[in-house]
């Protein structure tokens, strides 16, 4: 090193004994500094080592929380995928496509399904007809519909203010029944009822395809105990229209005016 060359060339003028001592003396302020030296770099490169170790356990805990949140995701949302197998049904006569679906626990569609009772009852009631049941069909509705569909109901049912009452068409000579197809909500409180209409006058069968429109709401539970016993949770239709939907079956020029279907009371003149 320079310092050392200076300090050899310095000491060429000395004695050598004290010459010999002076380079031991400069050699081994050499060789300390070596080793300080040495060590400063080792001890530097340890701290690398441990910075980066540290730098590498937060890596991999941060890689592994994720990992596991990841996990924990994928194992909670698990449940929530399924697959529901569903019945797509066509109808041979319109052509209409509509999906059967299951019953289900939840309360949504279980109320949904005892809507759908009462709406299918309701139906049934009023397009339907035999002299043994007009009696008990003609009370189910009435008591089923509030006050402004029942003026209206009244006034179709009864034969002396409606010549097309179904006691005046049909009497004991005929009756009618309605088949549901589908029933689905337009609203909440709407519904859209399909159902096929059977006509038996005689021998003569006819059948039509119809569509109702209903309104309905629950109120509270009727008092009187024969009210209960049709209507136990107070379900009122407020509103009610059926149109055809479709031309008739087995169309044939009817001989007289007992085998013209009638109109369904609420539809559309």
């Amino acid at each position: 090193m320079p310092t050392t060359m200076i300090d050899l060339e310095s000491t060429n003028d000395l004695p050598s004994s004290a010459r010999n001592r002076q380079q031991r003396q400069v050699l081994k302020r050499d060789e300390a500094r070596y080793f300080d030296e040495a060590a400063g770099w080792e001890i530097d490169r340890e701290r690398v080592r441990a910075r980066s170790q540290v730098v590498a356990w937060w890596v991999a805990g941060g890689a592994s929380v994720i990992a596991a949140l990841s996990v924990t995701a994928v194992m909670l949302l698990t449940p929530l995928k399924q697959v529901d197998a569903f019945v797509v049904r066509v109808d041979n006569t319109t052509g209409i496509v509509d999906i059967v679906k299951s019953l289900r626990t939840g309360s949504t569609e279980y109320n949904e399904a005892i809507t759908k009772y009462f709406l299918s009852e309701y139906i049934h009631a009023r397009e339907g007809y035999s002299r043994s049941l007009a009696e008990s069909n003609y009370d189910q509705v009435t008591l089923m519909s509030d006050s402004n569909e029942r003026r209206q109901y009244e006034v179709y049912f009864d034969p002396a203010k409606n010549p097309k009452s179904p006691l005046n068409v049909y009497n004991t000579e005929g009756e009618v029944a309605a088949k549901i197809k589908s029933i689905s909500f337009l609203k909440k409180t709407t519904a859209a009822i399909r159902y096929r209409r059977i006509q038996r006058v005689g021998s003569t069968t006819t059948q039509s395809d119809w569509i109702a429109t209903i309104s309905f709401r629950y109120v509270n539970s009727p008092q009187a105990e024969q009210a209960r016993e049709i209507n136990p949770l107070g379900f009122l239709v407020s509103d009610y229209r059926t149109d055809p939907e479709t031309v008739l079956h087995n169309a044939e020029s009817p001989t007289d005016d007992s085998t013209i279907p009638v109109p369904a009371p609420g539809a559309a003149p």
